[in-house]
């Protein structure tokens, strides 16, 4: 990373996690998730800026082309869910919901299974239950709280997962011999 960007993202981190607590402090939970979704893209910048992100992804829409970049992809879907189980914890816990810990766990083991094995189940059943709890928020809450950018963010990153596990194993069983 350039010298001139790390000092820019960390310091940017760091006002958001600031901002982030004085929200919280407040009891303002709006605070608290546009600190989380501006936590979440520092973090993205600095994977970015790195270089650890693949070469032959882009930006929105990552391809997947061969076994690695199919690993890759799955990888990405995998993150995704590991960050919406925290997402999820630090809710239950800030709204003493602690029934919505079994959500957390759920999404902590399916991206598990999808980092460690590459399990399409795993994967298509976690981009399934996050798309019903979008779905249940909205009806409840309403739209404005069920569809926002990270909410879209987290959407995309879990589909990555899904696309990366059906070609990983497609390009697996093709290389093995057998038709996919």
């Amino acid at each position: 990373m350039d010298q001139g960007k790390r000092p820019f993202a960390l310091s940017l981190g760091a006002g958001l996690i600031v901002f982030t607590v004085f929200g919280l402090h407040r009891g303002e939970t709006e605070a608290y998730y546009a600190g989380a979704v501006f936590a979440i893209i520092v973090g993205l910048a600095i994977v970015i800026w790195n270089g650890k992100a693949a070469k032959d992804s882009l930006l929105v829409w990552c391809r997947v082309s061969d076994e690695k970049s199919a690993r890759k992809a799955a990888t990405i879907g995998a993150y995704a869910a590991f960050v919406y189980a925290g997402l999820i914890c630090v809710i239950a816990v800030l709204e003493h919901r602690y029934s919505s810990l079994v959500d957390a766990f759920l999404f902590a083991f399916f991206g598990l299974m999808v980092y460690w094995k590459t399990s399409r189940i795993a994967a298509v059943t976690a981009l399934a239950f996050y798309v019903t709890e979008r779905i249940g928020v909205g009806i409840y809450r309403g739209v404005g709280a069920a569809v926002n950018w990270l909410v879209v963010a987290i959407f995309l990153a879990l589909v990555f997962g899904v696309r990366g596990t059906l070609a990983y194993h497609g390009r697996a069983g093709r290389l093995r011999g057998h038709s996919a």
